[in-house]
């Protein structure tokens, strides 16, 4: 099968958070990092113009990113995030 493709992706990728102060106690206004982004996915192309797939992809989260005190469950972390999309595309020939 030619036409079927299975790919990885690594990078990396910058998150950034911002909190209301004012409404959360013992929380800094914001939180960045910066995470590996790890994915794997499949394509299939129809012709010469169309492709279609899926892709999954996976950013770890991080438990200090405002060092605030959580006794009270304050969000000083950002949840990992795991997402699926599926995407269309058309070629073009230029």
């Amino acid at each position: 099968m030619d036409d079927l493709d299975l790919f990885g992706k690594v990078g990396v990728a910058y998150r950034g958070l911002t909190y209301s102060p004012n409404t959360i106690q013992g929380v800094t206004g914001h939180g960045h990092y910066w995470a590996p982004v790890f994915g794997t996915g499949i394509q299939y192309t129809l012709n010469d113009a169309w492709l279609f797939g899926a892709q999954y992809m996976y950013l770890p989260g991080n438990s200090e990113v405002n060092y605030a005190n959580t006794a009270f469950g304050a969000p000083n972390a950002a949840p990992e995030i795991n997402m699926y999309t599926g995407f269309i595309g058309y070629k073009f020939n230029v």
